[in-house]
């Protein structure tokens, strides 16, 4: 009996030392929606163990550095892009793209990963590609309906991806909808109840950055809200231009608050009850967590347009109102508004649908499935 109890402690020990060294890359970003659910993975993998070590491989863009710089994560640069429209700029896609392997590798020297977690985007691409070749377990996270085309060529190889449901464009085999995790953990965990409230405030957001096009929208709805002005507030996430935007509101006499940008969304979530939105994957796990009605507005362009799908299994669902970009009024997304604010069983409804959506513990539940799937394969945790 001794003999066994000090066996098992050493092995124990052995474990421990093993975890001390795991290592793991996050490949992607270039959005908020592709960076934001890996940051919540990265955290839940230093709670579950906290010497894990945690490296990210971004596209530095403005947003990769504004968001990364404000975390204790470590991150090199990735310069590659995505493949242009105009034949005067191949020259620099190229010179990106040589630059960019050269950036992949030593991103793997420097972190020497045991795990590759793919965040979408092009900026994946190059480290799972490396990945698979060097036998490294690659794991992928798609926030949307549609699969991106890193997602679609890496799912081949991958080990797992992890939607918030069904997703078209990979095999079903390997996908496991366990959620995409979010970047709060303190969730309001029922449905918005507006009944007593004086006012309803209208939480207005288009990505990190803002949306023109919702924003230019919103402006031109405000006239037509002048008459529920003691009814509705407004918290606007506009990007660029926060003073122009500011002076409309007071020209109509609304209360507001405008942000060019928030740090803490999970704040503007619980002081607002309905979000006016995009329909990025991230998004609306965030949304749906919070349990928010919304009105949705599709990125046109976006790829394979996977915003629309997005935002139309929302509106099956009943979570969602949805104004696509072609018919975006001021006009319009006003009646839109109205109809939610002067429907408070409407509004409560909606929430209740958007809450069964929800994946609260996505980034909880998907280290478990990780930890599991490496040890069932033999891998060193």
């Amino acid at each position: 009996m001794q003999r066994y109890t000090f066996s098992k402690k050493i092995l124990m020990d052995i474990n421990m030392a093993l975890e001390k060294n795991f290592s793991i890359l996050m490949a992607g970003g270039g959005t908020g929606g592709h960076l934001f659910p890996g940051i919540a993975l990265a955290k839940a993998f230093q709670e579950k163990n906290p010497e894990t070590k945690i490296h990210f491989f971004v596209p530095g863009t403005s947003v990769d550095k504004m968001i990364l710089s404000s975390t204790h994560f470590s991150f090199t640069m990735n310069p590659m892009r995505s493949l242009p429209k105009s034949y005067t700029k191949y020259c620099d896609f190229f010179c990106r793209f040589f630059l960019g392997w050269h950036k992949t590798f030593h991103a793997f020297r420097r972190c020497k990963p045991d795990l590759v977690v793919g965040l979408g985007g092009y900026g994946a691409f190059s480290a799972g590609y490396v990945s698979q070749k060097y036998n490294i377990p690659l794991v992928l996270l798609e926030a949307n309906r549609i699969a991106g085309k890193a997602v679609k060529y890496l799912s081949k190889d991958c080990e797992r991806i992890y939607t918030s449901g069904e997703i078209q464009g990979v095999s079903g085999a390997k996908v496991r909808p366990l959620g995409i995790p979010i970047r709060f953990s303190n969730l309001q965990g029922k449905s918005k109840n507006t009944a007593d409230k004086k006012s309803t405030t209208i939480l207005v957001m288009g990505g990190s950055l803002g949306a023109q096009c919702i924003n230019e929208a919103l402006v031109k709805a405000l006239p037509f809200l002048v008459g529920l002005k003691n009814k509705i507030k407004f918290i606007h996430l506009c990007g660029k231009d926060a003073a122009l935007i500011e002076k409309e509101y007071q020209k109509n006499g609304l209360a507001y608050q405008v942000y060019p940008f928030y740090q803490n969304m999970e704040e503007l979530y619980l002081a607002s009850d309905i979000v006016v939105s995009r329909s990025g994957g991230s998004t609306l796990s965030e949304i749906t967590a919070m349990g928010m009605p919304s009105i949705l507005v599709p990125f046109a362009r976006s790829a394979d347009g996977h915003q629309e799908a997005n935002a139309l299994a929302m509106e099956k669902a009943k979570a969602s109102l949805v104004i696509r970009e072609a018919e975006l009024t001021g006009e319009l997304l006003a009646s839109k508004v109205e109809e939610l604010v002067l429907g408070k069983e409407k509004i409560s409804l909606m929430s209740s649908a958007s809450l069964s959506l929800a994946k609260p513990f996505a980034a909880r539940d998907i280290v478990c499935d990780i930890y599991d799937l490496l040890e069932k394969r033999n891998y060193c945790l």
